[in-house]
């Protein structure tokens, strides 16, 4: 009868272990989820306000696995002792360590995030201050943009060189934040596209600006006057020797006087200037029976001009003559 009632035991602790293992390998397969969950959803449950929630959900979860492994599986004991509001408290077997863990889990977390004001700070580059650096005027005409989040703040920079944003909600600290400096004076050294929210209760932001090059105006380069020449004059050269050249004229038929009969004469500058080419000629031109006149040189330096004469009949006299004449420019 005794081993009846001990085997009986024994199969209703083996029952009771073996669902309590089960119950604990859900209770942290549940908490594993609900943790990855948390962990790849943590932007979307923080703006939404919800990270105190989340982690106490989870912490009733695993202080549940923990009361379960702890006093179904292995059987162990536990008590706890305290005073809460005037009144003694005392608890045990599981319901201790449950509230053991629950108490532990609440005493890490902190205070709840608060909402804040961040300053953006401008400093020159040098020593000095801001006001001195570029003139009081100067810096309070200055304007600043800030953009986070959907978030869109204009401001203007006081004479110290700060600019102070309404208060923020707290799910804005460690946000990325845009700052533009609008200035006709100075500008933001080194500006980055994105600047890191300070992880600190009272978040500053310190900037280092430096004057905008001012472009350099080159004046013009002074037209110069073109160099006044004096306009050129030409003239006439006129060889006064006149040039005559006769053919024929004799009975005899065989006289050289009978054949084409040539001369030549020149031309040169007078008045230290020069000829212009192509312009040689005869002037005074007198002329009876075949002939005619060519130019043979064309320099600047000299015109040559060669008359020719040529009868059929000898008996004929046939003759041109002019002078030879040019025009010189000076």
């Amino acid at each position: 009868m005794a081993n009846s009632v001990q085997s009986a035991a024994s199969s209703a602790n083996h029952r009771n272990f073996r669902f309590n293992a089960a119950i604990a390998l859900v209770a942290l397969l549940f908490v594993g989820v609900i943790g990855y969950f948390i962990k790849n959803n943590l932007q979307i449950i923080s703006v939404n306000g919800a990270v105190a929630e989340a982690f106490y959900i989870l912490l009733v979860v695993l202080a549940l696995a923990a009361a379960i492994v702890l006093f179904g599986i292995l059987q162990s004991t536990a008590a706890l002792r305290g005073k809460h509001f005037a009144y003694y408290i005392e608890l045990g077997g599981p319901a201790a360590l449950f509230f053991a863990v629950i108490l532990l889990g609440i005493s890490q977390v902190g205070d709840k995030p608060k909402d804040f004001v961040l300053t953006v700070r401008f400093v020159p580059d040098s020593n000095d201050t801001i006001a001195h650096a570029f003139k009081e005027e100067n810096v309070r005409k200055a304007k600043v943009q800030l953009a986070f989040n959907g978030y869109f703040f204009p401001g203007e920079v006081d004479s110290a060189g700060y600019v102070k944003t309404n208060t923020l909600e707290w799910k804005h600290r460690s946000d990325k934040v845009d700052i533009r400096l609008e200035s006709d004076v100075f500008q933001i050294k080194d500006r980055s596209e994105f600047y890191l929210i300070p992880a600190i209760s009272e978040p500053q932001i310190d900037l280092k600006v430096i004057p905008i090059p001012v472009a350099r105006i080159v004046p013009d380069k002074p037209i110069e006057a073109a160099p006044i020449v004096p306009p050129k004059s030409r003239n006439l050269v006129i060889n006064p020797k006149v040039s005559r050249i006769t053919s024929g004229g004799t009975s005899d038929g065989h006289s050289p006087f009978c054949q084409t009969r040539f001369v030549q004469d020149c031309v040169t500058p007078q008045n230290g200037g020069k000829l212009v080419l192509g312009s040689g000629s005869l002037t005074n031109l007198r002329q009876s029976g075949r002939g005619g006149w060519t130019v043979e040189v064309n320099t600047p330096e000299q015109i040559c001009v060669r008359l020719w004469a040529s009868t059929g009949a000898c008996e004929t006299e046939v003759s041109i003559q002019g002078q030879v004449s040019a025009v010189e420019e000076n």
